[in-house]
C-alpha cells in the first residue's frame, strides 16, 4: 500500500532537522528528501519539489548553492526550477550548469545569450560540450572561456573553432602551450603555430604531430616578408613600383621599407609617418592611429615588428610619439625597457599576421559573435 503523502509530514520532517528560517527548511527538505539513498514515492518527489519551489527564490544565496548541489546529480528535476537555478547568480548555477545532465545544447546556448562570462565559464567547463557550444563560447570572445575551453580535454572544438584559437595565439601567448597539447589540434594548424611559438613549443610541436621541422624552420623567414601581401599583383611589386632587385631580395625590400618609414618619421612628422603605415599595410588610417595611439606601445611594437624594424628604429619610433603626443603611463626608463623586452619576443611572422587579422579586426575590437 501506497505510504501516506501530505504536505504536513513533511513540513514536520523537515522541522525535526531545520535550522532557523525559511533557509534551513528548504536545505532540510533537500537534504532529506532528495539524498540519493533517499526512498520516496512518486508522490512525495512531486510533493518535495513543490515544497522548494515555494521556497527557493525566498532563501539567502547560500542555501540556494546547497540546494543546488544537490539537485545537480539528480536527472528528475523539475524544468522550472533548473530554469531558476541555472539562471541565478553564478555561484549558485555553477554546480547546476557544470554537472547537470538535464541541461540539452539549446538550454546552454540560451545561458550563454542571456547570462554573463561567468556562466559561460561554467558551461565551458562541462564535460563533453558539444562542438555547436564550443563554436558559440568561443564566438564570445572573451580569454577567460577560451583558456577554460582549451584546458577542458573532454570539449569537442571544432576545426573553425580551432582555427579561431589559433589566430588568437598570436597575441596571446598562453593560448599556445593550451592549443598545442589538445589532442584534436589538426596536424596543419600546428604548422601554423609552429612559426609564432617558442623554442620550446617547436620541439613539442615536431614530437607531436606528422612535420618537418626542418623545413618549416627553412620557410619561416621567406613568409615574413610576404605575410603582408596577400594579393598576387602587390606580392609581385607592381602596386608599389619596386624594381626587379627589390622582388628577388624580399629581404633588401624590407630593409629598405623600414629605413622609409623611420626617414619619413623624422623628417616629416607622425601624422605622415601613419599616413605611410597605412599605405604599406592597407590599413584603415583610424585603425593605424589606433595602433599607435598614446597608450599603445604593444601594439607599435608588433607593427614595428611586422613592418621590418629593428629595435633601434622601433626606440626612435617611440620615441617620437613620446616626444609629439606623450605615452600615457609611459617613461623613457621603465616604459622603453618594457617596450623593447616586449619587442624583442615577438616574432616576424607572428606580427605580420597580427596586421593581416587588424585588416579584419582593428586591435582592442571584439570580434562579432556568428
Amino acid at each position: 500500500m501506497a505510504r501516506q503523502v501530505s504536505y504536513g509530514k513533511l513540513l514536520r520532517l523537515a522541522h525535526q532537522r531545520a535550522i532557523d528560517g525559511k533557509g534551513g527548511l528548504a536545505a532540510s527538505i533537500a537534504k532529506m528528501c532528495l539524498d540519493q539513498q533517499a526512498d520516496l514515492t512518486p508522490s512525495e518527489l512531486d510533493l518535495t519539489y513543490q515544497i522548494l519551489r515555494q521556497l527557493i527564490d525566498r532563501v539567502e544565496v547560500q542555501i540556494r548553492r546547497h540546494i543546488a548541489d544537490i539537485l545537480a546529480e539528480r536527472i528528475d528535476v523539475p524544468r522550472d526550477l533548473l530554469a531558476f537555478l541555472s539562471n541565478d547568480a553564478v555561484h549558485v548555477a555553477y554546480p547546476i550548469i557544470v554537472r547537470s545532465r538535464q541541461l540539452s545544447d539549446q538550454d546552454l546556448l540560451t545561458l550563454i545569450a542571456r547570462q554573463g562570462t561567468g556562466h559561460a565559464i561554467a558551461v565551458a567547463s562541462r564535460p563533453e560540450v558539444s562542438e555547436v557550444v564550443c563554436r558559440r563560447l568561443v564566438n564570445q570572445g572573451e580569454a577567460e572561456i577560451d583558456r577554460t575551453l582549451m584546458r577542458n580535454e573532454t570539449a569537442k572544438l571544432g576545426r573553425d573553432s580551432l582555427e579561431i584559437l589559433v589566430e588568437r595565439s598570436v597575441e596571446a601567448e598562453d593560448y599556445q602551450e593550451l592549443l598545442v597539447k589538445r589532442r584534436d589540434l589538426p596536424t596543419d594548424l600546428a604548422r601554423r603555430l609552429y612559426v609564432w611559438v617558442g623554442e620550446a613549443l617547436r620541439h613539442h610541436i615536431a614530437r607531436n604531430f606528422a612535420i618537418d621541422s626542418e623545413a618549416l624552420d627553412e620557410s619561416v623567414d621567406a613568409a615574413v616578408w610576404t605575410a603582408l601581401d596577400e594579393d598576387a599583383g602587390r606580392s609581385q611589386g607592381s602596386a608599389a613600383g619596386w624594381s626587379k632587385t627589390e622582388t628577388a631580395d624580399p629581404a633588401a625590400r624590407v630593409r629598405r621599407r623600414a629605413a622609409r618609414l623611420v626617414r619619413v618619421l623624422h623628417q616629416d612628422g607622425a601624422d605622415a609617418f601613419l599616413s605611410e603605415v597605412a599605405t604599406e599595410t592597407r590599413l584603415p588610417a583610424e585603425t593605424v592611429a589606433r595602433i599607435f595611439a598614446p597608450d599603445s606601445p604593444q601594439t607599435a611594437a608588433i607593427a614595428c615588428k611586422a613592418l621590418g624594424l629593428d629595435s633601434e628604429r622601433f626606440i626612435d619610433v617611440l620615441q617620437a610619439f613620446h616626444d609629439d603626443a606623450g605615452w600615457a603611463g609611459f617613461t623613457i626608463d621603465g616604459g622603453l625597457d618594457r617596450a623593447c623586452a616586449y619587442f624583442d619576443r615577438i616574432e616576424p611572422l607572428g606580427a605580420a599576421t597580427v596586421l593581416r587579422q587588424w585588416r579584419r579586426r582593428p586591435p582592442g575590437e571584439k570580434p562579432a559573435a556568428h
